[in-house]
């Protein structure tokens, strides 16, 4: 967060940099043996980035038919409406 925040570090480095720091800190301060380590780390991404593939398919697989019914243009609509309703209530 330090490096989001202070040093305005590219995101994709700051969590690069935040896991090389855990690993570090599991292996050498809680002597968590580095196979193990590696292996939590690996667990944990597919275990963060599994629902999000997982609700990315699902919008594709919806997007396709909502294009082709004409659906997408009305919930298209709608969102633009709720937009600048809302624009109005900030601004107004």
């Amino acid at each position: 967060m330090g490096l989001l925040a202070f040093w305005h570090v590219r995101a994709q480095i700051a969590a690069l940099a935040g896991l090389l720091v855990a690993l570090a800190v599991a292996i050498f301060v809680y002597r968590m043996p580095a196979e193990l380590a590696v292996a939590a780390a690996g667990y944990g991404a597919a275990f963060g980035l599994f629902p999000i593939g997982w609700i990315i398919l699902n919008a594709i697989f919806i997007f396709h038919p909502a294009v082709e019914t004409g659906q997408f243009a009305v919930l298209q609509k709608q969102v633009a409406a709720m937009s600048a309703a809302n624009i109005g209530v900030i601004c107004g």
